[in-house]
């Protein structure tokens, strides 16, 4: 079987395993840390835990929601 990849908005239900996980926004500690412990378990967050780490970091999103952002002309209609 292919491995495919999706998009998903952020905070979003992902429901490609047993149990659903949240896509999240993680830090680069974050990355590193499940990099070099060769475990990507580590940035599935499972909706419980999910709202416990959002109170705990807060929203990571948040300041891309005020960054000011424009198509280039070339791709304007």
């Amino acid at each position: 079987m292919p491995i495919t990849k999706t998009t998903v908005g952020v905070y979003s239900l992902r429901a490609k395993r047993a149990r659903p996980y949240v896509s999240m926004p993680i830090t680069w500690e974050e990355l590193t840390k499940a990099h070099k412990k060769s475990n990507l378990d580590l940035l599935e967050f499972e909706p419980a835990e999910a709202l416990q780490r959002l109170k705990r970091t807060g929203d990571l999103f948040a300041p891309l929601l005020k960054v000011k952002q424009s198509l280039p002309k070339t791709l304007r209609f």
